[in-house]
């Protein structure tokens, strides 16, 4: 046991107290810029705030190589209050678990709470700079793993009403969103189902990733991450890489609508559409929609216009092969008549050529037959008595084998000419038959051509679109967009798939 007789043995308070005096004389009134991190803090309702400033290791950042306490007097608290207003920061988002600050301290010793730091003043452009050098680091994170190309790869439907909006719904920046989409003059069909989340603070960054990652499941066609604008602490939530990797491998296209014109976050990179308020991003979908209704409407006049000039062309093209199909008809006829007229005249000749002979056969038969009978009567009287019968015989069958000839030669000759007439016949008919299946193949053709033209004017069809929730406006018969007369006191007819609606126009927004 130690014998401390000799030695002089002070209290606890004392060797505080001269530990006090000595940080007093030592240091006194100095102050000290330092670089640190802000591990915990307290918000006292008097004004008072009691950070825990730490500092880690450099090698390894789970481990502490310093840490104190610090208090923030109110009066202090409420200058740099005054005094941040200027840059858009708040103190509280300054003095967050996890920052990096720059703070203006002096030390405090008590005998009871022992050393602490008194905090004089914060620099908060080095806090911004840690952010920014934040966002640097894992911007160089996203484009290093790809993540700022997997949303672009997505479809946009060209058309959208299923919409899922994550955000915060106390929030103006979620209200304006809503006001947008169901308020404006273009397009208000839309079914917005609201994945509410906070969208700063400690819980942020997990409850912002679930409602993409939630939405993610649902049968929409886009989904809207929206936040009012703010500091770029207040931002800096958005810029985390949690929330960017889960847009970036969400199914769905993320449209990001956070902040004001000149704020810029890491959401944005990721994202399929990056637009600068929640007001833009409704904005940006409904203006969507009227473009895509508005080049339908165009497309579609278009279609027409090309389908009717085919179907005159088509007219025309089946006009001119009727015309040039019945004059070569004409033609082949008479070319056909006239070959029978040829033919008709030329069995004529032909058998008057064959009359001729014949009967000039028969009169020198008659004439050879006189010579022969008066030379008989001249010569023996008695013999031509005697052989008149025989001979009279003999000329009778010579008759009628002439006779017979001439008959077979009559009739062999129209036999001819029957068979050369019946030949052509044959031929015409062949050749009308080759007409008739040439012109019922390019009617065939034809038909089958207006078929297609038809399917594809079906395609177009108008009354298809109304069954998929269009609708169609005109003004005198004429279509609302190529209206150029006064509106005013118009009667606006609105066509949809059941109903046609008349109205009357009192009030024209120009655009």
């Amino acid at each position: 046991m130690t014998n401390h007789t000799q030695e002089k043995v002070y209290t606890l308070y004392q060797l505080n107290k001269a530990f006090k005096q000595l940080v007093e004389r030592k240091l006194g009134d100095q102050t000290f810029w330092v670089d640190c991190e802000v591990s915990d803090v307290t918000f006292h309702s008097s004004g008072h705030v009691y950070p825990t400033f730490v500092e880690a290791n450099p090698e390894d950042e789970s481990k502490l190589i310093a840490k104190s306490k610090a208090n923030l007097w109110r009066n202090t608290s409420e200058l740099l209050r005054q005094k941040l207003k200027s840059t858009g920061v708040k103190l509280e988002d300054l003095l967050k678990k996890g920052n990096k600050v720059r703070v203006l301290v002096s030390f405090n010793f008590q005998e009871t709470y022992g050393l602490s730091l008194i905090v004089k003043d914060i620099d908060p452009t080095a806090t911004l700079g840690d952010i920014e050098k934040q966002k640097q680091l894992t911007l160089n994170r996203i484009r290093k793993e790809g993540l700022d190309k997997y949303q672009k790869e997505l479809y946009l439907s060209p058309i959208i009403r299923k919409i899922a909006v994550v955000g915060s719904p106390n929030t103006s920046g979620f209200t304006d969103f809503m006001n947008e989409i169901n308020s404006n003059n273009f397009y208000r069909k839309f079914k917005c189902k609201v994945f509410p989340t906070s969208v700063q603070g400690d819980n942020a960054i997990d409850e912002i990733s679930s409602a993409i990652n939630e939405a993610g499941m649902f049968n929409v066609e886009v989904i809207v991450v929206i936040r009012g604008g703010g500091s770029k602490m207040d931002l800096h939530v958005f810029n985390h890489y949690n929330i960017a990797k889960t847009i970036a491998y969400s199914p769905i296209p993320v449209i990001s609508g956070v902040g004001h014109e000149t704020d810029n976050c890491l959401i944005d990179v990721v994202s399929h559409t990056a637009v600068k308020t929640p007001t833009a991003a409704a904005e940006f979908l409904y203006l969507r929609n009227a473009v895509f209704r508005t080049n339908l409407g165009i497309s579609m006049d278009k279609v027409v216009k090309i389908s009717q000039n085919i179907i005159s062309e088509a007219l025309r093209e089946l006009q001119s092969n009727r015309e040039e199909f019945v004059h070569q008809i004409i033609n082949l006829v008479r070319i056909e008549c006239d070959y029978l007229a040829k033919s008709e005249l030329y069995l004529n000749q032909i058998i008057q050529r064959w009359v001729n002979e014949t009967k000039e056969k028969l009169d020198r038969f008659g004439r050879l037959i006189s010579v022969n009978a008066t030379e008989r009567l001249r010569g023996a009287n008695l013999l031509l008595k005697n052989s008149s019968d025989e001979l009279i015989y003999s000329i009778s069958n010579i008759i009628s084998e002439e006779k017979q000839k001439i008959e077979r030669q009559l009739q062999k000759t129209s036999s001819g000419g029957v068979n050369s007439v019946s030949h052509n016949l044959f031929e015409i008919e062949n050749l009308w038959n080759v007409l008739i299946l040439r012109v019922s193949r390019s009617l065939e053709i034809a038909i089958r051509d207006l078929k297609h033209k038809g399917e594809v004017l079906e395609k177009v069809d108008p009354t298809r679109l109304f069954a998929k929730g269009y609708t169609i406006s005109t003004i005198e018969g004429i279509d609302l967009n190529k209206y150029r007369g006064d509106m005013n006191g118009k009667i606006l007819k609105s066509y949809s798939d059941k109903n046609e609606i008349e109205s009357i126009i009192k009030k024209i927004k120009k655009r």
